[in-house]
C-alpha cells in the first residue's frame, strides 16, 4: 500500500494518496473494532481478533488504494509495454531507500531498548508515550514534505534551482510555524497534559518531554532535508546522514541511559536528531546549492537588498 500511495502522490494528487492509509485504513479498523463489540458483547476481545480486524481493515485499504491508482494513472500509461523502466537507476536508488527505511526503524526504538535494558518497564511504557506526544511537533513537517516530493524531483529535473530554494524557503518557515505551537504547549504545559491524558504517575516525564519538544523544534528548523536529498537523487547522502545520526544516538544512549534513564534517553534522540540535520543540511548544501533553513535564507535575501 505504501508504494501505491507513493504512486499517487507521485501523479500530483497529494492528498487522495494519503486517503488509503491515513484515513480509510484507522476508520475502518475502529468501524470493525466498534462492531465486533456490539455484536459480540459477551465474547472477550483477544489479541487473534484485535489482529483480524487490523488485518481486515488494511486488506480493504490496500485493495481501494490499487482502485483509486489504477483510476488516476493516464490511459496511455496503463500497459506496462510503454512504460520504460530504467532498471539500474532503480536500483541505485532503492538500495540507500530501503537502507534509510531501516535505519530510520532502528533510530526509533534505539533509546527504548537501551531503556529498557538498564532500567524498570514503568520507565519504558511513560518514555514511550512521552516520545508519541513529542513527535506532535513535527507533524507539520511530515505533512508538507508528502506535499512537496513531487515538486521537488519535479524542479530539480528541470533545472529551476531558483524556484527550488523558493518553495523550500517557503516550506521552512511553515513548517517551523506549525511547530512552534505544540512546541510552545508541551514547554509550558506539558505537566498538565501528561497528567490529564496518562495520570499523575506520568508526570514525571516531563522533562524527557522539553528535551524531546526542543530536538524537535530543531528538527523543524533545518526544514525538508531529508525530502531535498532523496527526491534529487542523492539518496546515498541521506543514507550516510542516518548512519551517523544512528552511531551518535546508540553511543550516547548507552552511555547516557544507565545513569539518567529517561532523561539520558530523551538527551541521546534530541542530539543525535540535531546531528542528522546538520549532516543533511550540509549535504542539501554541497549538492544542490540550497539553503534548507527558511529564516537563514530570508536574512540572506534581506542583506543582499
Amino acid at each position: 500500500m505504501v508504494v501505491q500511495n507513493a504512486f499517487i502522490r507521485g501523479l500530483g494528487r497529494v492528498v487522495i494518496g494519503t486517503v488509503p492509509d491515513s484515513i480509510i485504513r484507522p476508520s475502518l479498523a475502529l468501524l470493525f473494532l466498534i462492531s465486533a463489540i456490539y455484536l459480540f458483547s459477551d465474547a472477550e476481545m483477544t489479541p487473534l481478533m484485535a489482529m483480524g480486524i487490523y488485518l481486515a481493515s488494511v486488506f480493504i485499504a490496500f485493495c481501494i488504494s490499487l482502485i483509486l491508482m489504477w483510476k488516476l494513472t493516464p490511459k496511455e500509461n496503463r500497459k506496462m509495454s510503454v512504460l520504460q523502466i530504467e532498471s539500474n537507476k532503480w536500483k541505485k536508488a532503492a538500495y540507500p531507500l530501503t537502507v534509510v527505511g531501516g535505519l530510520q526503524l532502528m533510530y526509533s526504538y534505539t533509546d527504548i531498548l537501551i531503556l529498557g535494558l538498564f532500567h524498570e518497564d514503568a520507565d519504558v511504557g511513560i518514555y514511550r508515550a512521552v516520545g508519541q506526544l513529542g513527535t506532535l511537533v513535527v507533524f507539520g513537517l511530515s505533512a508538507i514534505n508528502q506535499m512537496l516530493h513531487p515538486d521537488f524531483s519535479k524542479l530539480y529535473a528541470a533545472n529551476e534551482l531558483d524556484k527550488l530554494q523558493k518553495i523550500v524557503t517557503y516550506s521552512s518557515l511553515a513548517i517551523f510555524t506549525f511547530a512552534i505551537i505544540p512546541a510552545v504547549v508541551f514547554l509550558f504545559a506539558g505537566e498538565y497534559i501528561l497528567r490529564l491524558t496518562f495520570g499523575d504517575d506520568y508526570m514525571v516525564g516531563f522533562i524527557p518531554l522539553v528535551i524531546l519538544t526542543l530536538g524537535q523544534l530543531a528538527n523543524a528548523s533545518f526544514g525538508s532535508v531529508g525530502a531535498l536529498l532523496n527526491m534529487t537523487g542523492h539518496e546515498k547522502d541521506a543514507m550516510k546522514g542516518m548512519m551517523y545520526s544512528l552511531g551518535v544516538n546508540f553511543v550516547l544512549a548507552f552511555l547516557l541511559i544507565p545513569i539518567y534513564g529517561m532523561v539520558g534517553a530523551a538527551t541521546s534522540t534530541a542530539v543525535s536528531l540535531m546531528a542528522w540535520n546538520i549532516i543533511l543540511r550540509y549535504y542539501v548544501k554541497k549538492r544542490l546549492n540550497i539553503e534548507s533553513i527558511g529564516f537563514i535564507q530570508v536574512i540572506k535575501q534581506r542583506a543582499l537588498k
